[in-house]
């Protein structure tokens, strides 16, 4: 499924004075067909990501004008464009309030607007949108196989407007789609992030590769993607609820590097399922340390240095059910401050103690040692890494 976004067809000159009575946190939704609803047993026949119009001629009535808008939704309809002032003066208030709950886009637009037009103009954008993900399919394989012919790549980036002075970035979502279950169609995600780098005016080829969405941009707009990221808006939170982050590759200096930057952005995508970190952003740069230990220390001698070092208290915690492992580990993501420690696992200051004490007295050694604090904080990375236990991070 490829299609266009909601949002872009909201954008078209003809619907310039539409306006967006609810839903307007869904309109990143894809649209991949436009047809009119004017039957009133509309329910049976509605597809998914299909943008449907109506004058209402046969949805007059509060209960039926409410139907609809179940039936669409409940679908996975794109959105209702109604036409008034034919049939109703102006959109329901109860088929608003509906839509509004149930976070579906209803527009309203202009009567003179003909729908033979409209239809003609949405079709033509989504033919459009099918086009440029296809050529951009084919100028992504360019760019990351096609790395000796320096010339026809240059010519390629600087078609998508990207500027090479200042060096390149790409950037993965997640890992293979095939890993995850229950996400959205990897066209439309690629179409929404697009969309986003659009309105921060990043120039970028976003597309999809070896089943992956990537993504290559300016390093000079990184600040601003980083920045753009750590906000909430209706764009990125759907990107947020889709996939859980998108990992950014290390600074390609030529564009003979990008791939290298592509298969540093994938490292730190592994990098962090395995630390299940939840922050929606990843950048390989502040991550590599671990890449560094993955690559060079076997998982046979990881696992002998952390029981060595971690097995009295990993014993205890499974002996007794108590969480000593859990205080470590967060003792020391607080950077050994007992009281935002404490803070972070709800418990009081006088138990954290309690519970450090103890940790000492199982390991044998003082925590609070420069060089036994290094040794244990590095077994704990090791932990992460190595040992999938589903209650730490």
């Amino acid at each position: 499924m490829a299609g266009t976004l909601l949002r872009d067809i909201l954008e078209l000159d003809l619907l310039k004075n539409a306006i967006l009575l609810a839903g307007k946190n869904s309109i990143d939704r894809i649209v991949v067909d436009v047809t009119v609803a004017e039957v009133p047993d509309i329910s049976n026949w509605v597809k998914p990501n299909t943008l449907y119009l109506s004058t209402l001629f046969n949805f007059q009535e509060p209960e039926t004008q409410k139907e609809l808008v179940i039936s669409l939704a409940r679908a996975g309809a794109a959105g209702l464009i109604i036409k008034t002032k034919r049939f109703l003066n102006e959109t329901p208030e109860a088929l608003i309030e509906t839509a509004e709950k149930l976070s579906f886009p209803v527009i309203e637009i202009e009567p003179q607007i003909k729908w033979s037009e409209l239809i003609r103009i949405i079709l033509e954008r989504i033919i459009q949108a099918e086009k440029e993900l296809s050529e951009e399919k084919r100028l992504m394989n360019v760019i990351l196989e096609r790395r000796d012919e320096l010339d026809e790549i240059s010519t390629t980036i600087k078609k998508s407007g990207i500027d090479i002075s200042a060096g390149l970035r790409a950037a993965v979502v997640l890992l293979d789609f095939n890993e995850m279950q229950s996400l959205p169609d990897a066209d439309a995600y690629a179409a929404r992030l697009k969309s986003f780098f659009r309105r921060l005016k990043i120039r970028n080829l976003t597309s999809i590769y070896e089943d992956r969405i990537v993504a290559i941009f300016n390093d000079k707009d990184l600040e601003k993607f980083v920045a753009a990221f750590s906000r909430s808006n209706e764009t990125l939170d759907t990107l947020k609820a889709s996939y859980p982050f998108i990992a950014i590759g290390i600074l390609a200096g030529s564009i003979k590097e990008l791939k290298k930057s592509l298969k540093t952005a994938q490292a730190a995508g592994k990098i962090a399922k395995k630390l299940r970190l939840r922050q929606p952003l990843i950048i390989y740069d502040s991550i590599r340390h671990y890449d560094l230990i993955l690559n060079n220390i076997d998982e046979q001698s990881a696992n002998e240095l952390i029981d060595s070092t971690l097995a009295g208290l990993i014993d205890y915690d499974n002996k007794h059910n108590s969480e000593l492992l859990d205080t470590l580990i967060a003792f020391f993501e607080n950077n050994r401050n007992k009281v935002k420690t404490a803070e972070s696992l709800h418990i009081h200051l006088n138990t954290l103690k309690y519970r450090l004490k103890k940790i000492q007295e199982l390991l044998g050694s003082d925590i609070d040692d420069s060089e036994t604090a290094f040794k244990l904080e590095f077994c704990l990375r090791l932990f992460r890494l190595f040992r999938q236990k589903s209650d730490l991070i």
